[in-house]
């Protein structure tokens, strides 16, 4: 098993959201998860669908792994619950070079997914 984590180092749903940070964030250093949720249900080809419970613990297993760095918003800068927003580190973009799944942006804006 070691030998195929070396090959793969990341599961599908990694890549794809690890793809999704990156090009959700339009420039910005960070994208809140709520921002993130909706870009990935939108995702083309449609197939692929992921609940906001399986997205915030890939997110939290990226964060743990280096390849995504999240920041707090400040107390009290909104309403309910704490907001955490993730951006793609130096070694996430080191990996998502050798992702099989990328995460891409089309003349309209809209996310895709490309094997």
């Amino acid at each position: 098993m070691a030998s195929n984590e070396k090959k793969y180092p990341l599961s599908p749903k990694e890549e794809i959201v690890l793809g999704a940070v990156a090009a959700s964030s339009k420039g910005r250093k960070k994208v809140h998860g709520y921002v993130l949720a909706q870009d990935i249900g939108e995702l083309r080809p449609r197939h692929f669908t992921m609940n906001y419970a399986t997205l915030y613990r890939v997110l939290n297993r990226l964060e743990q792994k280096g390849l995504l760095s999240s920041e707090l918003a400040k107390p009290g800068a909104f309403p309910g619950r704490s907001r955490r927003s993730y951006g793609v580190s130096a070694e996430g973009r080191k990996v998502m070079k050798k992702c099989e799944v990328a995460v891409k942006r089309d003349e309209q804006g809209d996310l895709y997914v490309e094997f």
